[in-house]
């Protein structure tokens, strides 16, 4: 099985707020694409995801992505929002390590990234293909 098609368990927040969540199991792969797809006129509108699991217990704002709530860790999120290491250098750096992973950007670019990770530690990039990345363009990138 190419590692990009093992699932993780994704819960999807419609905004910044988080009082109502959605989940769904989703490959590496079909994550990307909802990345690809979420479009809002400001980038504050776009749903909010976390590789994990949550319960019911609000904040004191009523909030349900909150530290408290987090019941399981289901995949690796990193996020980057410093100039000093160039986005393609970051791609470059999660392959030579070995990592399966989904590398983007914000819809208003560098410098913040995102990488997330399948929490399996044998997905390795070697088995799966090299991690894949997304940019600005709808194209993704694969290295061996």
């Amino acid at each position: 099985m190419n590692d990009f098609n093992a699932a993780v368990h994704v819960t999807f927040f419609k905004d910044y707020a988080a009082n109502t969540l959605t989940t769904d199991n989703l490959s590496l792969i079909e994550l990307r694409e909802r990345v690809l797809n979420a479009s809002a006129r400001e980038k504050g509108k776009l749903p909010w995801l976390k590789l994990a699991l949550f319960g019911n217990r609000r904040s004191i704002n009523g909030s349900l992505r909150h530290d408290a709530n987090v019941t399981e860790v289901t995949g690796i999120e990193l996020d980057y929002d410093d100039e000093s290491v160039a986005f393609d250098d970051a791609f470059k750096a999660v392959s030579e390590m070995g990592i399966a992973a989904l590398v983007y950007t914000s819809p208003s670019h560098r410098p913040w990234r995102r990488t997330l990770a399948h929490p399996r530690s044998d997905l390795t990039a070697a088995s799966a293909g090299g991690p894949c990345q997304v940019g600005r363009s709808p194209q993704w990138r694969t290295e061996n």
